[in-house]
């Protein structure tokens, strides 16, 4: 009995452990918007639809002496070789808010 519940544990850890390394962080996702637009203020980034090899995220963030708040959506494919890669960018659009 005992040493059924060692092996559910390690099975349970190893799960955990893969599963943690394939999701893809909102840090990830701000870092690489970032590199592409250096002079924006990330505002606020939320998951959208995703699966365990596919993330969409979006993304709103203040362009520089602009009062608009703007909303990209940037979609992220896993694959063994090189981790989370950059699919593709949609719908970059203002939204209809005014920083004051």
């Amino acid at each position: 009995m005992r040493s059924a519940a060692l092996i559910f544990s390690i099975i349970l850890s190893m799960t955990v452990l893969i599963a943690c390394h394939q999701m893809i962080r909102a840090e990830k996702v701000k870092e690489d918007f970032l590199k592409k637009n250096p002079s924006f203020v990330v505002k606020e980034i939320y998951v959208g639809e995703g699966h365990s090899d596919a993330a969409e995220f979006h993304i709103k963030y203040t362009k520089p002496d602009d009062a608009f708040v703007y909303e990209a959506v940037w979609e992220y494919l896993y694959d063994d070789k090189n981790g989370w890669v950059l699919n593709s960018i949609r719908d970059q659009r203002r939204i209809n808010l005014k920083l004051i």
